[in-house]
């Protein structure tokens, strides 16, 4: 299991690729060993908006919705 120092700086990380667009929340969370509701409250804790439109798509292509 990764420290939790190291944890907190991927978790950081995956979140600054969701805000950017590079990510997923679905697959942050996938490669992060979270579910979607711990990884919302992740992005919530850093203040990241979610949902524009390639967010959006990115998250229903990976759900395959």
């Amino acid at each position: 299991m990764l420290s939790k120092s190291l944890h907190e700086e991927l978790i950081k990380h995956y979140c600054d690729q969701i805000k950017i667009g590079k990510i997923s929340l679905w697959k942050a969370g996938e490669l992060l060993g979270l579910n979607l509701r711990e990884m919302m409250i992740e992005i919530g804790k850093r203040k990241i908006t979610l949902f524009d439109e390639k967010s959006l798509r990115l998250d229903l292509e990976f759900a395959n919705i």
